[in-house]
């Protein structure tokens, strides 16, 4: 597992690559119950980062390499319910819905990160309803 805030900035933007290839790629076309949890806003929330990150690695060693239907069961019914769920009581609590965006404290780790296409995490918050950023 990795810890953001320990990476330099050459390993964040490759870890950031690897976790937003999990989501984009794995995640949320494969696993559409959790599509509507995950808010065009979840780059800009480290909570919800570092659960996606917990469930990407974890995905990782069940599906990847010397893999075990174990590892792979128990990803289905323990890691991904679980950090969705986490995922979902953090934008929840953050106030962030859909189409409304609260802004929170964007830790350094994650700002100038690739967001959509290419936004930064930020880029989509002129279209947000958004209190001010700091940091």
């Amino acid at each position: 597992m990795l810890w953001w805030p320990d990476l330099s900035p050459a390993e964040a933007k490759t870890s950031w690559t690897w976790l937003t290839s999990f989501v984009e790629g794995v995640l949320v076309p494969r696993y559409a119950v959790h599509r509507e949890v995950l808010l065009p806003c979840w780059r800009e929330h480290g909570d919800v980062v570092d659960e996606l990150t917990m469930i990407a690695g974890k995905w990782r060693e069940a599906y990847t390499g010397d893999t075990s239907l174990p590892a792979a069961a128990e990803w289905l019914d323990r890691w991904l319910p679980g950090g969705m769920r986490r995922v979902r009581e953090a934008l929840s609590a953050a106030g962030c819905k859909q189409h409304e965006h609260k802004a929170v404290y964007i830790p350094r780790y994650l700002a100038g990160q690739t967001g959509e296409l290419g936004e930064s995490p930020t880029a989509h918050m002129s279209v947000c309803s958004t209190a001010t950023i700091q940091g």
